[in-house]
C-alpha cells in the first residue's frame, strides 16, 4: 500500500500520497472479493498488459544503448553478491499464488498434469520479463539507477513515466490481492476464523496498520 503511492503519482502527479495509497487499497480490496474464475481471466489480461509495457520500455532502452561500454563491465562483482537479495525475495513471493492456481484447476476440473506446466511457465515467464525490465531501467537511466528505480530515468518520450507508473501499479497490485487470498485461506483453514471475519481482517487490517 505504501509503495503504491510512488507509482500512482507517476500517472497522476498532482495526487497526494495518502489519496494514492487509499485508492490502491480500495482497488486491491475489491479484487479480493472476486471469484477465482473471474480473477484468472483478470490476471491474464493484466499480465499481457505488463508484458506489453515492459516490451515498449525495452525497445526504447535498446535504441539508446552503447554496447561498446559492456566490455568494461565485470561479469560478477563478488563484493556486492548479496545486493539483489531483497529483489529476489520479493519476486519469489509469487509462489503463494500456487495454492490459488491449484484450487482453480480443481474447481474447473482441469487436467492435473497441466498444473505442473502452469507452475513452471508461471515461474519462467516473470523471470524473463523482469530481466528485460531490469535492462530497460539500466539503459534508460544514464546517470545511474536511482533508489526507487524510476526517478533516475531520462527520456523525452510522451507518457513514458505514466507507463512506468502503470507497470509498477500492476506488479504490486497483483502481488497484493494474491497474497491477500493466501492470507484469507490461512485464517480460514489453519486458524478456523469464520469466513466473513477472515475477509474483513484481510481487507481492513493492512489499512489500519
Amino acid at each position: 500500500i505504501i509503495l503504491s503511492a510512488s507509482f500512482i503519482r507517476l500517472m497522476f502527479p498532482g495526487m497526494s500520497s495518502g489519496g494514492s495509497a487509499f485508492i490502491f487499497w480500495i482497488l486491491g480490496s475489491a479484487v479480493l472479493l472476486m471469484s477465482l474464475s473471474r480473477l484468472a481471466n483478470f490476471e491474464f489480461a493484466v499480465t499481457l498488459a505488463m508484458i506489453g509495457i515492459v516490451g515498449i520500455l525495452f525497445v526504447l532502452g535498446l535504441s539508446r544503448t552503447n554496447f561498446s561500454s559492456f566490455a568494461s563491465l565485470p561479469i560478477i562483482n563478488f563484493s556486492q553478491i548479496l545486493l539483489p537479495y531483497g529483489v529476489v525475495l520479493f519476486a519469489l513471493s509469487g509462489r503463494a499464488a500456487i495454492s490459488s492456481v491449484r484450487e482453480y484447476f480443481q474447481k474447473k476440473e482441469l487436467d492435473a498434469e497441466k498444473l505442473k506446466k502452469a507452475i513452471i511457465w508461471g515461474t519462467i515467464t516473470p523471470a524473463i520479463v523482469y530481466a528485460f525490465f531490469a535492462l530497460a531501467i539500466v539503459w534508460l537511466s544514464p546517470g545511474g539507477v536511482s533508489v526507487d528505480a524510476v526517478s533516475g530515468i531520462r527520456i523525452n518520450f510522451p507518457g513514458i513515466m505514466a507507463l512506468i507508473g502503470l507497470l509498477g501499479f500492476f506488479v504490486i497490485w497483483t502481488s497484493y490481492f494474491f497474497l491477500g487470498i493466501e492470507a484469507r485461506a490461512i485464517l480460514n483453514y489453519d486458524l478456523k476464523v469464520p469466513p466473513l471475519i477472515d475477509t474483513a481482517l484481510v481487507v481492513f487490517l493492512p489499512l489500519v496498520l
